[in-house]
């Protein structure tokens, strides 16, 4: 039995924007004579004078290099119900009463329609959520994406299109299918950009989904990425490092923080190589190697050599299970060749067992017994090439 009195405040807007947008609406298109440039300046004002939908805009457009950062923490789900609402209204003006067309619509807010309908976290966590309700947007989208398709326009963030586009089992919509050539082409285009955006930053996608057990219920976790760190993500670093802390129970004989102004300052420093693992919903591991000479009681014991160093790996708890670790020490070492260096090491405690599992199925070898911290540690390398 569905809870409505639980779910209803998420699900309905606050009832001051319910009758406001319901009597615009209908004012407008129960108009005899509308006059469109008109029409679209009244939605326009309303748009722009409502502080829940501005609220949300702004997060949208302070993100626009990539929405994938979009914060929407402190956001309420009522107010990403009234931007929601306000857009699944435009598909009853440009399907029923036709009171504007797709290509009006678009000229005015096209953006600001897919900014929100293609947010990976908008998707996964509010429209997935409630689709049963968003039915409107759905023919929305298809409405708008079509037209856009027909006549080569610029569709916004089109690299997370395929929620809207295909259905669970990865094949397209029927409406979507006739173009599918020409938008499998355009999302190439656009996912083309956006590795152009982060200038290289992107490392290789995921092989498999993520598949994330929390509450009891496994979600498959797709689109997600490896990806090099950003300034930006110095917070959610950070809150990772602290979930992974209070998971171990503060147990550094397992796991030794990084200090914060550290972590910061790796950001911006060539010789730190500071990947991630990027997920919808955020950053869900990283891990930093360092390529210098700062680990003297790992590079004494390898004289003459480049030794870079795999440092720190770190994954939410939710999601160990799925060979993170290890794909980030693969694509470690595959920057440390890159670099020419002739060997990456380590150190992991002799009760991670685990950790020290994924050394050795990539090939690394334990050295000897030292100390770090007041804990003794594994020395573990791999040989990067014959030295």
């Amino acid at each position: 039995m569905v809870d409505w009195i639980s779910i209803a405040p998420n699900i309905i807007l606050p009832i001051t924007n319910i009758i406001t947008l319901g009597l615009l609406i209908k004012q407008l298109r129960g108009s005899s004579n509308v006059n469109t440039s008109n029409y679209l300046l009244t939605l326009d004002k309303y748009f722009a004078e409502n502080g829940d939908i501005q609220e949300i805009y702004k997060i949208l457009s302070d993100y626009t290099s990539c929405p994938i950062l979009c914060d929407f923490e402190h956001i309420k789900t009522n107010q990403l119900s009234t931007y929601l609402t306000f857009l699944e209204n435009f598909n009853m003006l440009i399907s029923k009463s036709k009171v504007l067309t797709a290509g009006e619509l678009y000229n005015l807010f096209g953006y600001r329609i897919f900014s929100m309908l293609h947010n990976k976290k908008i998707q996964c966590f509010e429209i997935e959520k409630y689709k049963d309700h968003y039915v409107n947007l759905f023919m929305l989208h298809e409405a708008l994406f079509v037209y856009c398709v027909k006549h080569n326009r610029k569709i916004p963030y089109i690299h997370n299109a395929k929620y809207f586009v295909m259905n669970g089992k990865g094949e397209y919509k029927s409406k979507y299918k006739k173009y599918r050539k020409k938008i499998e082409s355009m999302i190439k285009e656009g996912e083309d950009l956006l590795m152009e955006k982060y200038e290289g930053k992107f490392i290789k996608r995921l092989a498999d989904p993520i598949s994330m057990k929390v509450r009891c219920e496994v979600h498959e976790e797709r689109d997600c990425y490896f990806r090099q760190c950003i300034n930006d993500d110095y917070s959610a670093i950070i809150e990772i490092q602290e979930k992974v802390i209070a998971d171990l129970k503060c147990n550094d004989e397992i796991f030794v923080p990084t200090e914060k102004d550290k972590i910061k300052e790796f950001f911006e420093q060539d010789d730190i190589y500071f990947v991630c693992v990027q997920t919808p919903n955020g950053i869900c591991a990283y891990s930093y190697t360092l390529f210098n000479d700062k680990t003297d009681y790992i590079n004494v014991n390898f004289k003459n050599k480049k030794v870079a160093t795999f440092d720190t790996v770190v994954v939410l708890p939710e999601f160990r299970g799925n060979n993170l670790q290890q794909k980030l020490l693969e694509i470690s070492c595959e920057e440390a060749m890159k670099r020419n260096y002739d060997i990456i090491a380590s150190i992991v405690s002799l009760k991670n067992i685990p950790s020290i599992n994924n050394f050795i199925t990539n090939g690394f070898k334990i050295l000897k017994i030292t100390k770090f911290k007041e804990h003794d540690r594994y020395i573990v390398y791999k040989k990067l090439r014959k030295c």
